[in-house]
């Protein structure tokens, strides 16, 4: 078995939030899904800290046990195959220790938020 660290950028306005929810489309759903059609196997990823529904993330951190043996580039780039249409992709990947943990053993976390207050919606 081998840990890898993700690092993923994502779009939240379609989603609904980070956890896995019944019926609903969400952004750790989407990636567990892709990790399984790269290779096939049933995972639970672990990650530093959940976002709300509409929440973007760029440098969210991931990590998960993957059974196969393989590089870190392979995996982004296998994972990012089957996120080619999703609002989410893996900028990174980094085989690490299995004493890593992507919500304990994180050193800091940044938060930008951006309040738009105004009649006009906006537009992107």
């Amino acid at each position: 078995m081998q840990r890898f660290k993700l690092t993923l950028e994502y779009d939240g306005t379609t989603t609904h939030g980070w956890q896995v929810q019944p019926n609903l489309i969400t952004t750790q759903s989407m990636l567990e899904a892709a990790i399984h059609q790269f290779c096939g196997q049933e995972v639970t990823t672990q990650v530093a800290g959940r976002t709300d529904k509409g929440v973007h993330a760029r440098g969210q951190v991931v990590h998960v046990d993957l059974d196969k043996m393989t590089d870190p580039y392979s995996v982004k780039m296998g994972i990012n195959f089957y996120l080619r249409r999703q609002p989410l992709s893996v900028l990174d990947a980094h085989a690490v220790s299995d004493d890593f943990h992507a919500r304990f053993s994180a050193t800091r976390r940044y938060y930008e938020y951006h309040i738009i207050n105004r009649q006009a919606p906006l537009c992107l």
